[in-house]
């Protein structure tokens, strides 16, 4: 589309808005733009969080291995206070276990490959 074509298209289409907002207050509400409210905002860092924190148990969970990951969250699953909201969090799901073997697969194939790189 030419420069002439395109400010053509951009005048015709500011004189078409220009009539729908005299004619009709409704339009000028629609129009404005938005700005992100608290509870979005609340739930995308929410969401981020969630990411973050599945992401780096599966990431200590392959480090570790299933033996040593129990290991390491049994002080937390075993406070005095009974089940805790840290415990849940830390427990096994599956999420973070098929995180772990992908991460354990790739580092497996990463070493192989440089394994086979020196050789």
């Amino acid at each position: 589309m030419s420069d002439r074509i395109r400010a053509d298209f951009q005048a015709r289409r500011a004189r078409i808005l220009k009539k729908h907002a005299a004619r009709n207050p409704e339009w000028q509400r629609l129009r404005r733009e938005r700005r992100a409210s608290g509870l979005s905002i609340a739930l995308s860092l929410l969401i981020a969080l969630a990411i973050i924190g599945v992401g780096f148990k599966g990431l200590t969970l392959a480090r570790l291995g299933p033996e040593g990951f129990a290991q390491a969250t049994a002080s937390i699953a075993t406070s005095p206070a009974g089940p805790s909201l840290p415990a849940w969090l830390l427990g096994p799901d599956p999420v973070s276990d098929a995180l772990a073997r992908l991460f354990r697969n790739t580092t497996q194939a990463q070493s192989t490959t440089v394994a086979a790189l020196t050789d």
